[in-house]
């Protein structure tokens, strides 16, 4: 049976998702039928232990992989039914992706790295030359646009991959530990800036392992042996 489409309000809608690898004879479970919303404005925390499922939920919900079972919804648009360059242009324009390895390219300055999801969007050169300053700019990285990212600290990078994702202007911004590879300062300075983000009315979702870091968003997933346990 078809399942009924559901409310187009939220953003981002998992009903009843499962994710199962096949490794050799064995059929291991990552996601056991989650089910979750993310509406407009969220500032959404999903948290859990090493191989608890939270990364195979943040790549369902960023589009990097697909479910066994059950139905992810992206803006109303049920995304089993979408082939893969409508699935690679949702994961170029309608979510931001933040990593903890920053995956900024080193040969090229923090500027142009800002620049290239709109180079793949077919966005014209003075356009996204102007966009990319104006991000950087908003995100206190002015000064910094024309160095490489070796030249620039752990929460500068991470700073230019914010804006990176925030460039296309998406549904929402997904964060996979984004202070992982930062110390306590520069950790401090990023979730400041996810902070001022949610107030702005940005919606975040963002991976982590740390309650600390979950505390200060508005709602935090809990996440256990591929269960959401608690929301709250």
């Amino acid at each position: 049976m078809e399942a009924a489409l559901p409310s187009p309000n939220p953003i981002a809608h998992l009903e009843e998702v499962w994710k199962i690898y096949r490794l050799g004879t064995i059929d291991v479970p990552a996601v056991r039928g989650v089910s979750l919303k993310v509406n407009e404005g969220d500032y959404l925390v999903i948290v859990g232990p090493s191989g608890s499922g939270k990364s195979t939920l943040m790549h369902l919900l960023g589009c990097l992989d697909t479910p066994t079972s059950g139905n992810y919804w992206l803006r109303g648009e049920r995304v089993a039914d979408l082939n893969d360059s409508e699935l690679a242009e949702i994961r170029n324009r309608r979510i931001g992706f933040v990593f903890q390895q920053f995956n900024l390219l080193a040969p090229i300055s923090a500027l142009r790295n800002v620049e290239l999801p709109l180079v793949y969007a077919g966005v014209p050169r003075p356009e996204r030359k102007e966009r990319a300053e104006a991000m950087l700019a908003r995100l206190g990285l002015e000064k910094w646009a024309q160095h490489k990212p070796a030249e620039l600290s752990g929460g500068q990078q991470q700073r230019v991959a914010i804006a990176r994702a925030l460039v296309t202007n998406p549904d929402f911004v997904l964060a996979d530990e984004p202070t992982g590879n930062l110390d306590s300062v520069a950790s401090s300075e990023v979730m400041d800036l996810f902070d001022e983000l949610s107030r702005d009315g940005k919606t975040i979702v963002l991976i982590t392992h740390e309650m600390d870091i979950a505390r200060r968003a508005h709602l935090i997933v809990r996440v256990r042996d591929g269960l959401l346990v608690d929301a709250s």
